[in-house]
């Protein structure tokens, strides 16, 4: 579960760091291309807290014998409700 978790934001960064790797390139692709990142890594944080969400209610971390939650889960945070 913690390495999914991990993954997400992993990948998450990832994206975000490819944003802005091309400047060779017009202007107005440079700004799609990092567009089309950032939207990627909000959809992999968005699967993330999903996951964390789901997981810690179904299977407490105490009874895996660590903490495997990468952030607080916080059930009132609905900013990334359109990230489906």
């Amino acid at each position: 579960m913690r390495r999914v978790i991990t993954y997400f934001e992993y990948r998450a960064t990832w994206w975000e760091d490819r944003a802005s790797l091309r400047s060779s390139i017009p202007p107005e692709i440079v700004e799609g291309l990092s567009a089309y990142a950032h939207r990627q890594a909000l959809i992999l944080r968005h699967r993330a807290t999903l996951f964390e969400r789901l997981w810690s209610s179904s299977d407490p971390p105490t009874r895996l014998g660590t903490n495997w939650t990468a952030r607080t889960v916080d059930s009132t945070d609905d900013d990334n409700s359109d990230a489906d």
